[in-house]
């Protein structure tokens, strides 16, 4: 894109990489009434409203309770088995000590 010998392309690369024209561009355009409507209904819909925060924070805590107790769950079952494991080899152990040594046991 030439124009009487100027190279616009550059220049708008250039005006693109300074930020202070940008800052002063956007600003600029904001304050344009016409484009403050179309400015808005860009970036209302990625807004979140406190309500939305709120049920976040809500679906957060249940999802982090959820998975608490599921730990909680499997850490109670992992005992129940080591317990019961733990009473087994006990029991073994006394038998086989108890022939060991010739005593019976009732």
């Amino acid at each position: 894109m030439e124009n009487m010998g100027i190279d616009i392309s550059r220049i708008r690369d250039a005006l693109l990489e300074d930020e202070d024209f940008l800052r002063g561009f956007a600003i600029k355009v904001a304050k344009q009434k016409p484009l403050q409507e179309l400015i808005l209904k860009s970036v209302i819909p990625n807004v979140a409203t406190k309500n939305d925060l709120k049920d976040l924070e809500t679906r957060i805590i249940h999802y982090i309770d959820k998975r608490l107790d599921d730990m909680r769950n499997y850490i109670d079952k992992r005992l129940d088995d080591m317990r019961k494991l733990i009473i087994t080899t006990s029991t073994i152990l006394t038998i086989l000590l108890s022939a060991l040594i010739g005593i019976q046991l009732v």
